[in-house]
């Protein structure tokens, strides 16, 4: 009986524990999510704009190139070529060119980061929601069920 009591004791004051820091948790999750996300999504929805006008603006610097090549007479639509083509006014056409296509590198590398943060914050809130359903220890045939991984982390970034 006393062991009984005093297990029950225990559990109690864990469970009053885990109830305030539940509780203080939510509160945080409630201030700071909705704002986070609102920004989130917002962030995104502008990211989106942005891929689309740089499609559309990638198609119009092609055609621009082509007409330019077309113009010189070259024989296919090539920056390097037409910046030879120009001569001195060439060079600020390939300096141009060579900044733009390191910035949308960098921009590619920045993107590919945060998929993978955005990855890994997923990860983190799903495996936090399987920690918070409970799994019966047993199948109904007697067998134990396998422990699912509180998280998995990768090393890329």
């Amino acid at each position: 009986m006393d062991n009984l009591l005093e297990r029950l004791g225990t559990l109690k004051s864990a469970l009053l524990h885990e109830l305030e820091e539940i509780l203080s948790e939510r509160g945080e999750l409630l201030r700071l999510f909705p704002a986070r996300s609102r920004a989130l999504l917002a962030r995104a929805a502008g990211r989106s704009a942005f891929h689309r006008a740089s499609a559309q603006q990638q198609e119009a610097i092609h055609e621009a190139l082509r007409e330019a090549c077309a113009a010189q007479q070259l024989p296919a639509p090539s920056v390097s070529a037409l910046a030879a083509a120009l001569g001195l006014a060439g060079r600020g056409l390939q300096q141009l060119y060579a900044e733009v296509t390191s910035l949308a590198k960098r921009y590619a590398q920045e993107e590919e980061i945060t998929r993978q943060i955005l990855e890994r914050t997923l990860l983190c809130v799903s495996s936090y929601l399987a920690a918070l359903s409970p799994r019966p220890a047993y199948d109904r045939r007697g067998a134990m069920t396998q422990a699912r991984p509180l998280s998995t982390l990768s090393t890329r970034i």
